[in-house]
């Protein structure tokens, strides 16, 4: 079963970054799409209000975090210290918003969300013009987001750019497919990087606008 990645970038103030990609998530209503925070779906022209689509495909994507541990005769267990949150990287086609990514980065503006969403290619989600079958079942949210790099290459499909960020809280999301197609009630976890607390709440981080 194919699983396809979409993300969509949230700036301060609210406004939503806008792709050319042409992904529609105005027909799937499952709990993941709307908590914490809502993903931005698309009128039947396939806009926001912002004047343009606002999913993104994505091609590749990965990110790790590290935890220090303290593991000897001297501690009664293992003993952790500050979790560190390794860059978050994606790999997508060279588009108009391209040029956004590298004043970002340029300038140190972030972004105040940005979330990964997974879908199955099968599942209760409305297909049609636009739109891609299956429901979101796994989603992470990364709070306070900053381009760190870009860099850029050609194959023989088209440009591409690899961007990485850093970021100050990450939310995962995951809900289970039951027998029949429909998810359960999503298990959530969560932490913010800046205070080192846990967090699934739907606070935001301040940072540079």
């Amino acid at each position: 079963m194919a699983i396809d990645a979409y993300i969509c970038f949230q700036q301060y103030g609210g406004g939503w970054l806008t792709a050319e990609s042409q992904v529609n998530f105005a027909n799937n209503t499952e709990t993941l799409m709307t908590q914490p925070f809502a993903i931005p779906t698309s009128a039947s022209s396939g806009t926001v209000p912002n004047g343009g689509p606002a999913i993104f495909e994505i091609e590749d994507y990965s990110f790790d975090i590290e935890q220090t541990l303290n593991i000897g005769s001297h501690s009664s267990g293992a003993g952790a210290g500050k979790v560190s949150f390794n860059p978050f990287s994606i790999t997508r086609k060279v588009d108009k918003c391209s040029p956004t990514f590298f004043e970002m980065a340029c300038s140190g503006t972030a972004f105040q969300l940005v979330t990964l969403a997974m879908r199955k290619s099968s599942g209760a989600g409305a297909a049609g013009a636009g739109n891609t079958s299956g429901q979101v079942y796994l989603r992470f949210d990364f709070k306070l987001v900053a381009v760190k790099t870009i860099s850029w290459s050609h194959d023989d499909e088209s440009p591409k750019e690899t961007v990485t960020f850093e970021y100050g809280g990450l939310q995962i999301r995951y809900a289970q497919q039951e027998a029949s197609g429909k998810l359960k009630t999503p298990v959530a976890g969560g932490w913010n990087r800046v205070h080192n607390t846990q967090d699934t709440g739907t606070s935001l981080i301040q940072g540079a606008k």
